[in-house]
């Protein structure tokens, strides 16, 4: 996979032997990317959201860096979950994904 190959690390998340959901991030010069953020349906409201968001703490804090990432502005429980743990807003990213679609973004910045 080219993104692994990039520097991307993959995560899958796994309750009591169940493949729940996956997560991925990238160490950026800058700040760490935390761009795959997946919790199945079935297991959403348990808690798990806040123990990964400790885990990419913890991991921030190892590499002395800010965390980032990038949710579309339509995804209001996720803004909501994430403002809830300490992200705020840094700034809209729209990025024309080709045939006159866009995606429309906010960028949350943590530390």
């Amino acid at each position: 996979m080219q993104e692994i190959d990039s520097g991307v690390n993959y995560y899958a998340l796994l309750l009591e032997g169940k493949y729940v959901g996956y997560i991925a991030y990238e160490v950026r010069s800058e700040y760490l990317y935390l761009s795959k953020i997946y919790i199945a349906a079935d297991y959403r409201n348990q808690g798990l959201m806040r123990e990964i968001f400790a885990w990419f703490d913890e991991l921030a804090e190892n590499y002395q860096l800010k965390q980032h990432l990038r949710v579309n502005q339509g995804n209001t429980q996720a803004i909501r979950v994430y403002q809830h743990l300490g992200f705020h807003l840094i700034e809209e990213k729209i990025t024309d994904i080709g045939s006159g679609y866009q995606m429309v973004d906010y960028v949350f910045e943590k530390g």
